[in-house]
């Protein structure tokens, strides 16, 4: 059984593969009808969720798929938050390395070899993140999701006193390196139950009200 399983695996990947490589292939192709679909853009998240004079804290959930964030919500709604939830139309090809850095502020979005530039800059860290976005607005700051959970009160809040915040939060996304399957099912639920804690706190401990959660990509579940 084993065997057979790793055999349907490979298949399966061959075929997902394939069916992968004509979509983009469509997409090249029909590029005009792709782009004037009246959902918004990923690269212009800022632009359009973003205004300069309110504070907030944007969580990045790494590999968030849209029916785990329903989830979320209805997690939420047990503290009585007022949440609403909406799509975008996410960047090709749907990769880390590229959909993620387009959720930052920017004016300028472009390939050099491998690596996405925003803004003519390699932001391979979280530390050029943050020099990045004070570009845009002055003392914001980038940080781990481990990095402000372990943090003290104090220092949490002092963290969440600055204009714009993101938190980079990748739970899912590396259980689905993992060899199991299972791995990221139970990965799920537990972005669920930390997304809602830190939400919680953000709320309730660290005097944020205004807090966006979105993600770079899904995944497929094989």
């Amino acid at each position: 059984l084993g065997n057979a399983k790793r055999n349907l695996d490979r298949e399966y990947a061959r075929i997902s593969n394939v069916l992968n490589l004509e979509w983009l292939t469509c997409i090249n192709e029909r590029e005009e009808l792709f782009a004037a679909l009246s959902v918004p853009k990923q690269e212009d998240f800022c632009a359009e969720t973003m205004d300069t004079a309110t504070k907030k804290v944007v969580i990045v959930s790494d590999a968030l798929r849209f029916e785990v964030a329903k989830e979320l919500m209805q997690e939420l709604s047990k503290e009585k938050n007022m949440a609403s939830i909406s799509a975008m139309r996410a960047m090709l090809p749907t990769e880390t390395k590229f959909c993620k850095l387009a959720l930052l502020p920017h004016h300028s979005l472009e390939l050099q070899g491998t690596e996405m530039l925003v803004d003519g800059q390699v932001l391979n860290t979280i530390e050029k993140r943050t020099v990045h976005l004070q570009k845009y607005r002055e003392e914001a700051m980038c940080v781990n999701y481990e990095e402000i959970m372990n943090a003290s009160q104090q220092t949490a809040r002092e963290i969440c006193k600055r204009p714009l915040v993101y938190i980079f939060h990748n739970t899912i996304d590396e259980a689905s390196h993992s060899q199991s399957p299972f791995e990221v099912i139970r990965a799920c639920r537990t972005a669920i139950e930390q997304l809602a804690v830190l939400v919680k706190r953000l709320h309730a401990s660290w005097n944020v009200s205004n807090v966006i959660i979105t993600s770079d990509h899904g995944f497929v579940y094989n």
